[in-house]
């Protein structure tokens, strides 16, 4: 909503349940977090065919209490009032409505979809990933700069290559996760993960073993425990 008098611009947020526009009712009868349109004279609600400038020329925006109603000079059970507003001034009235804040998130190489769209790394070369953090989060503990970080890993050298050999691209990228996600200043705002696609599903080296259970008698103290590790240190 926008004041033209002071060129001024009023957000508002609904937590729960409908807009108040029973013109019977007042700013006392707003629920907890409820929000309503009212004559700023007498308090009264106003729906779309009541709230006329000429009829009703000064509005406020009310919110309801969360807090407990309860004796105190606070006041602090009494509905959330704007400032007095001018209704013939108001140009513009927007409604939002709320959208889930989702995690930021930054794909370098392959996204999962675009199969040209990956990471190639050459071999006994150098390479850098540069990382700067600007937000809240980070301005809350390191000030007003961005937050930056280079992280740096050097392919290494291929046997028997001449020019132009490929390294191991899955390295380099285990590399640059581990170094971020142990990061002390880092890992706290960024979480580094891999994302693969192989040709055939990889395959995992499994030995084989037998598990054994000892069983002893004894008391069950801790000094029976002392001499059982003490005998089977393995």
């Amino acid at each position: 909503m926008t004041n033209s008098a002071q060129s001024t611009t009023f957000n508002y947020f609904v937590g729960s349940g409908l807009v108040l526009t029973d013109g019977s009712k007042t700013t006392a009868d707003l629920v907890p977090l409820q929000l309503g349109i009212f004559n700023s004279k007498n308090y009264k609600a106003l729906s779309a065919a009541t709230a006329n400038a000429k009829a009703v020329p000064e509005i406020i925006i009310a919110m309801g209490s969360p807090n407990d109603e309860k004796i105190s000079w606070t006041n602090a059970a009494m509905s959330f009032k704007s400032v007095p507003i001018q209704a013939s001034k108001l140009i513009a009235w927007r409604k939002s409505s709320p959208v889930k804040p989702k995690q930021h998130k930054v794909v370098i190489g392959w996204d999962g979809t675009t199969d040209c769209k990956t990471i190639d790394a050459e071999c006994d070369k150098t390479y850098t990933l540069h990382l700067q953090l600007e937000g809240s989060p980070t301005t809350r503990f390191f000030g007003a700069k961005p937050l930056t970080e280079t992280f740096v890993y050097h392919t290494p050298c291929c046997t028997d290559c001449v020019s132009g050999c490929t390294a191991d691209v899955e390295v380099m990228v285990d590399d640059y996760i581990n170094q971020i996600n142990v990061h002390p200043r880092i890992s706290p705002f960024v979480k580094a993960e891999k994302l693969v696609s192989y040709s055939s599903a990889p395959t995992t080296e499994t030995v084989a073993y037998e598990s054994y259970t000892l069983t002893i008698a004894d008391e069950g103290t801790i000094q029976d425990l002392a001499k059982i590790q003490a005998t089977y240190s393995d």
